[in-house]
C-alpha cells in the first residue's frame, strides 16, 4: 500500500530489485545517492506520478523510462548530464521537467510536449534556451523573465527596468 518512499541521502549505489513490488508507489525520492545510471527498477513501478533523483551522479537515462505513463514530475538537478535526456522528448504527458545544475550544452526543442508546464534547466552551459508552447513557464538563461533575479544577502529581489533601486537608509551611528 506504500504510496511515498524517501530514500534520499542514504549513498544508495543501487536500488533493490524488490523495490518493483511498490506497485502502489506514486512518489520515490532518490535524490543525493551516489547512484551513476537510474536503476531500471524505478522503469518498472507503474504507477509513478513524480521522481526526484537529483544530486546523484547521472549521467543518462534508461529509455525504459518512457514506460512510466504516470508520471508527471521528474527533478534531475544537480546530475552529470552533458545531454538533454532523449527519453524525455518521448514522455508527452511530462508536466515538469527540473534538469537545472547538469552540464546540458544544447537544449532540443520541447514544444511538442502538450502536457508540459514548467521546465527548469538554469545553471547549465547551454547556448540556447529550450523551445516550448505557449503557456510553458521555462527557468533559466534566456527564459521569459528578464532581467533574471539578483541575489544579495540571501534574499531574492526583483528588479523590473522601469524602476531604479533606492539607496539604502543611512545608519546613524550609536552614541558611546
Amino acid at each position: 500500500q506504500l504510496c511515498i518512499l524517501y530514500l534520499g541521502n542514504n549513498k544508495l549505489c543501487s536500488l533493490p530489485f524488490e523495490l518493483r513490488l511498490l506497485k502502489n508507489l506514486k512518489t520515490l525520492w532518490i535524490e543525493s545517492n551516489c547512484l551513476q545510471c537510474l536503476p531500471e527498477v524505478v522503469c518498472e513501478l507503474s504507477l509513478l506520478k513524480t521522481l526526484h533523483a537529483g544530486s546523484n551522479a547521472l549521467r543518462s537515462l534508461p529509455t525504459q523510462l518512457r514506460r512510466l505513463q504516470e508520471l508527471r514530475t521528474i527533478w534531475l538537478s544537480g546530475n552529470l548530464l552533458a545531454d538533454f535526456p532523449s527519453v524525455l522528448l518521448d514522455m508527452p504527458f511530462l508536466e515538469v521537467i527540473d534538469v537545472d545544475r547538469n552540464s546540458i550544452r544544447f537544449f532540443p526543442s520541447l514544444a511538442h510536449l502538450p502536457g508540459l508546464k514548467l521546465v527548469i534547466y538554469d545553471h547549465n552551459p547551454c547556448r540556447n534556451a529550450p523551445k516550448v508552447a505557449k503557456g510553458v513557464r521555462r527557468v533559466g538563461r534566456w527564459s521569459e523573465e528578464s532581467p533574471e533575479p539578483r541575489k544579495r544577502s540571501g534574499a531574492v529581489i526583483e528588479i523590473s527596468l522601469e524602476e531604479k533601486p533606492s539607496p539604502p537608509p543611512a545608519i546613524k551611528p550609536e552614541p558611546e
